[in-house]
């Protein structure tokens, strides 16, 4: 999912959400990920900088999976 900030003072313009089906699909969807930049010799690292894109990278869980909300 791709969101833009449609107002409001946030500092990111931008945010992807990607929800797995499961915790153990991420390695592979890394690794697949890293082997397609390869391929087609894109280091994104490089691009972020050159063009100023400044990441803000985390996992989360539904708060409501970590009961959180339950008193």
């Amino acid at each position: 999912m791709l969101l833009e900030k449609e107002s409001g003072p946030g500092r990111f313009n931008t945010v992807t959400i990607v929800r797995w089906s499961s915790p153990g699909d991420l390695p592979a969807a890394r690794a697949a990920v890293a082997e397609a930049h390869r391929a087609a010799g894109f280091d994104p690292t490089e691009f972020f900088e050159r063009v100023g894109i400044v990441a803000d990278l985390a996992n989360y869980v539904e708060a409501a999976a970590r009961n959180v909300m339950e008193p």
